[in-house]
């Protein structure tokens, strides 16, 4: 396939590897403003090549290389793209996540709050978070094309793989942090993996759908007089599951 032709000036020269980053920015830069639109026909190469102002000769010929099999250039530009995003994007989000937990700690070594509530507040916290992040949604959809896919790339399936262990590797470090915090153990023949895979997985599910939509709440009397509080139905979720993995009761926190 011979490469268009450049309608303006020559584009400063760049080495393959910032040529590289710089198409993949470009690329993830659009999906990001624009979601996938039912594809990710928004990740063009021709577009990225124009947004990242890099010539147009090395930028196919980058891809070319890289492509596997008879892929062609657009399509390992667009695995690769889907691939940088579902393994690194979550570094920004786990931050947040990282953030909100410590500050709970730290409430709680205040005397302000107890696991009960803590729990209610990242039930909460939960649907913000996949609200306000484009990110976890698009590799949501990634994730269920994948599954819908009969040869979906190997690059994809293995960024999704390493993806998701990143997420699962942070979310239990902070999980044990917590618990750590408020002194409750794991049940005889309990993993924390396996909690937080359950975890990973209930919170996921029930926040996937928000975009915008405020979750529905379930009234409960769990205030410190027996106040009726506002639950979501991930804080709901996510306490069931700490009932039965850790040696833990609300009466108890």
């Amino acid at each position: 396939m011979a490469e268009p032709r450049r309608t303006r000036g020559r584009p400063p020269k760049y080495p393959v590897d910032e040529v590289r980053d710089r198409l993949m920015d470009s690329a993830k830069g659009a999906l990001r403003a624009n979601g996938l639109a039912f594809g990710v026909d928004i990740a063009t190469l021709e577009g990225s090549i124009e947004e990242a102002e890099v010539p147009r000769g090395i930028s196919y010929r980058t891809w070319r290389a890289a492509a596997v099999q008879d892929e062609s250039p657009q399509d390992a530009f667009r695995h690769a793209t889907i691939a940088d995003l579902a393994r690194n994007s979550q570094d920004d989000w786990l931050l947040t996540c990282r953030t909100f937990i410590h500050e709970q700690i730290a409430a709680h070594r205040r005397g302000e709050t107890n696991l009960q509530q803590i729990l209610r507040h990242i039930g909460a916290f939960g649907h913000e978070l996949v609200n306000d992040t484009l990110e976890i949604r698009l590799v949501q959809a990634f994730r269920a094309t994948a599954a819908t896919q009969e040869h979906t790339p190997e690059a994809v399936t293995q960024a999704l793989h390493d993806g998701k262990e990143k997420i699962i590797t942070e979310y239990t470090a902070l999980v044990q942090q917590l618990a750590d915090e408020v002194d409750v153990q794991l049940r005889d023949g309990r993993d924390a993996r396996d909690f937080t895979e359950a975890f990973f997985a209930v919170t996921q599910g029930i926040t996937q759908q928000a975009n915008g939509v405020a979750p529905r709440h379930i009234p409960r009397p769990t205030g410190p007089n027996g106040e009726t509080e506002q639950w979501t139905l991930a804080g709901i979720s996510i306490e069931a599951l700490v009932r039965q993995f850790y040696d833990w009761s609300p009466d108890a926190s």
